[in-house]
């Protein structure tokens, strides 16, 4: 089965700040083809609301971004939302620097006993999503690959965003290819680099990321979604930004259905 498209709708916070303007963005990630979409960056909106706008646009949620504080502190209120939403899919988009370090994963791994075998218990699954930082080498080790040595076991999966694995000094390919039995979506994520040796977020394609080696390493795993991401646009236009990456996945097999 080819794995589907979707799109974080983080990439699209800026034009989500009231409800008549997530049902514009909505309509308008339809019209760019997309099907799926992560709610994630959508803020002072009814979970409500934000259903009935995706479903009028003919969307389907395939995954949320929370605080890892919401999962502490009202386990059920979240898998209620993923009942709302229709999705199984859940993620932290990042810790707080608090949980950095050893002594942090331990703390980490401490909270996520009782409450993601809750999430999976209800049929969901929780994942973990990277950034730079989790690529420091700590006493030989990095953060990601320890809590990869440890919260499998607990249930912990993970959402592998490949800008910030390339940011981290590593192998998108790898990673993937490593946790493949442990992932059900990939943030597909471009990095370019300016005239004055700026790195930038970029649509998929566009940018230096080795899509041919990364997208082979996806196809062999059991990956459900392959999820745009695009943190900023300096300037472009948001919208086309994203459609062009949904092309240039659409075009390399990947799923709009």
């Amino acid at each position: 089965m080819k794995q589907k498209i979707g799109l974080n709708m983080f990439s699209l916070r800026e034009l989500c700040g009231d409800l008549d303007g997530l049902q514009r963005t909505f309509d308008k990630v339809a019209e760019a083809g997309y099907r799926y979409v992560q709610i994630s960056g959508i803020r002072g909106i009814d979970p409500e609301d934000i259903a009935s706008a995706f479903q009028s646009s003919g969307l389907q949620a395939c995954a949320t971004h929370l605080g890892w504080d919401q999962f502490v502190e009202d386990v059920a209120a979240v898998i209620d939302l993923h009942k709302l939403y229709g999705t199984m899919h859940t993620a932290i988009g990042s810790l707080s620097a608090e949980y950095r370090s050893l002594d942090g994963l331990s703390k980490f791994l401490r909270e996520a006993r009782p409450v993601v075998p809750e999430i999976v218990s209800a049929g969901m699954d929780f994942s973990y999503h990277n950034h730079s930082h989790e690529f420091v080498r700590i006493d030989g080790a990095t953060w990601i690959d320890r809590l990869y040595e440890q919260g499998v076991s607990v249930g912990v999966k993970f959402e592998l965003d490949t800008y910030w694995v390339v940011a981290g000094g590593a192998d998108p390919a790898d990673y993937i290819e490593r946790f493949r039995d442990h992932m059900s979506i990939v943030h597909v994520k471009d990095m370019a680099v300016t005239e004055d040796r700026e790195q930038r977020f970029a649509p998929v394609g566009s940018g230096n990321l080795n899509w041919r080696r990364i997208f082979d390493a996806i196809r062999n795993a059991p990956v459900e979604y392959v999820i745009v991401e695009q943190d900023a646009h300096y300037g472009g236009d948001p919208v086309e930004n994203v459609a062009e990456s949904f092309r240039y996945l659409a075009d390399h097999g990947f799923s709009a259905e």
